[in-house]
């Protein structure tokens, strides 16, 4: 699996009850928590949280991430906009995705999102690895 990535949108490798983000944020608040000059838990509820350092059609070019991640049989994967990653812990993101099937579990993390607050779109995609050719 290959995923190209800028900006603030994620996606997760759920896997046998973990999940793991395979994408990097690319705001100012990430590189903070890079940096060590603020911790993860901070990051979260920053008031510059949204100030993102690269994104597509800002500027002629952008470097893009590339991250490539073998897959398995059962692997779930998950693109989301911060809409949701701002509102939705990595933990319970898991849990209702492990829970429920993938059309339920969007609906679910969506409304999970609306009811903190909901105040950015949420993008939710969901993908279910059943064949590996």
């Amino acid at each position: 699996l290959y995923i190209a990535n800028v900006g603030d949108s994620r996606a997760y490798l759920i896997r046998e009850g973990k999940i793991e983000q395979i994408t990097e944020d690319h705001s100012l608040v990430s590189e903070q928590v890079k940096a060590g000059m603020i911790s993860a838990s901070d990051a979260r509820g920053h008031k510059l949280k949204n100030i993102i350092t690269r994104s597509v059609g800002y500027q002629e070019e952008v470097d893009i991430d590339l991250v490539c991640k073998e897959v398995r049989h059962g692997d779930k994967l998950l693109l989301c906009s911060d809409g949701l990653s701002n509102l939705v812990e990595d933990r319970e993101i898991e849990e209702l995705v492990e829970k429920y099937d993938i059309r339920e579990a969007c609906e679910k993390l969506v409304n999970s999102a609306n009811s903190r607050g909901g105040d950015d779109n949420i993008t939710v995609i969901i993908l279910q690895v059943d064949e590996i050719t």
